[in-house]
């Protein structure tokens, strides 16, 4: 059985249906119709919804018994693992220009029902982007990235990465002071310095921003533009398009972080999709504390700096199908610079640094 809905839908009665936060109410709803050792593949295209989410969204809903059999592609942190049998999968585009995986595609194959176990979920996971807290659909003419996720708290003086792919890139490379700002509902707006700016491998730009003024306890939404003359940017949400808002407490977080290990790389993976190979290695960041990690991959070509989220103690270099950071193919070991900083603002920590393998394509 295959669920396919729509990221969002209107009912007869106008009660709005969303995949991110309804989808495990559909899957208890899908499950009693499958047959003993029968196999539910779920999908979704929702562009806010990352990976490592909608992994834990499928398993939620899953009765004792049962098992999230793998996850296609592997999200970039999470706990669920797919085996080797399933290390790539196939893709498409839909018209929308968002990704999809699809099942059928490409050496992803379903394996033969096994009926000692009574049900299967197999997710089917969009949003392939280094970033995975800014995962969306890459695949579009354009569009713009935000972490945090819109509704999150957010630290007085915490940071923002805002990312441009397409045809917002060069409006997110060119962001300087001045033009970003924090807005509340007094009208309100505290600027936001550009911390940093960087131009990705393959179609993107970020730019790192921080509140030139610590703020107030409240709700404050994100606009672009000059003084007196911003307006809020749209961005794709849990329940559709609109304006980007955050949750600020009004007490600083303890901006303290420190390293409780050395990086280490993982085994990486290089998925064939619609659009282009999805080529990524994740790196384990063993970091006590709320922090982003800037990271500069040391190569002539397709390196530089980056701003990553660390997030359950992962990040992952490289792009995604249709987007990313870094080139990390080659038969060369690839060096890459880390160094922490805390997430709620402050000075970074020292530099440590990993090296693995670069990428190649694997047999046909």
């Amino acid at each position: 059985m295959i669920l396919d809905p729509p990221s969002t839908s209107t009912g007869p009665r106008k009660k709005r249906w969303s995949a991110a936060r309804d989808y495990p109410e559909l899957v208890a709803l899908a499950l009693p119709l499958l047959r003993p050792g029968g196999a539910l593949w779920t999908v979704t295209n929702h562009r806010a919804t990352p990976p490592h989410r909608f992994a834990r969204k499928i398993a939620d809903a899953l009765p004792e018994g049962s098992t999230l059999e793998r996850v296609c592609p592997p999200p970039s942190t999470s706990r669920w693992t797919a085996p080797s049998r399933s290390r790539h999968c196939g893709g498409a585009s839909r018209g929308d220009g968002a990704e999809e995986i699809v099942a059928a595609a490409g050496p992803c194959k379903a394996p033969a029902p096994d009926p000692g176990v009574p049900m299967r979920a197999l997710a089917l996971l969009a949003a392939l982007l280094a970033l995975p807290a800014l995962a969306h659909a890459r695949c579009a003419s354009g569009g713009l990235g935000l972490w945090p996720t819109p509704g999150a708290t957010l630290p007085p003086q915490g940071y923002l990465l805002l990312e441009g792919f397409g045809s917002e890139r060069e409006r997110v490379a060119r962001l300087a002071d001045g033009q970003a700002w924090l807005v509340n509902r007094r009208g309100q707006a505290v600027a936001l310095k550009v911390a940093a700016v960087h131009s990705g491998f393959l179609n993107v730009s970020q730019a790192a921003l921080l509140p030139a003024e610590p703020l107030t306890k409240g709700t404050w939404r994100l606009e672009l533009g000059p003084a007196g003359k911003h307006r809020p940017p749209t961005f794709y949400l849990p329940d559709g398009r609109g304006p980007a808002s955050y949750e600020v407490s009004g007490v600083a977080d303890e901006a303290v972080i420190r390293w409780t290990g050395a990086p280490t790389a993982e085994p990486g993976d290089w998925a064939e999709l619609g659009c282009g190979p999805a080529i990524q290695t994740p790196v384990k960041v063993p970091v006590e504390g709320a922090a982003l990690a800037i990271v500069t991959l040391v190569r002539t070509e397709g390196g530089g700096r980056w701003w990553f989220p660390v997030e359950d103690g992962a990040i992952r270099l490289g792009h995604g199908m249709c987007t990313g950071p870094y080139d990390v193919r080659g038969p060369e070991m690839q060096t890459a610079r880390i160094r922490p900083l805390p997430a709620a603002g402050g000075p970074p920590l020292e530099e440590k640094v990993v090296r693995f393998p670069g990428l190649t394509a694997p047999a046909p």
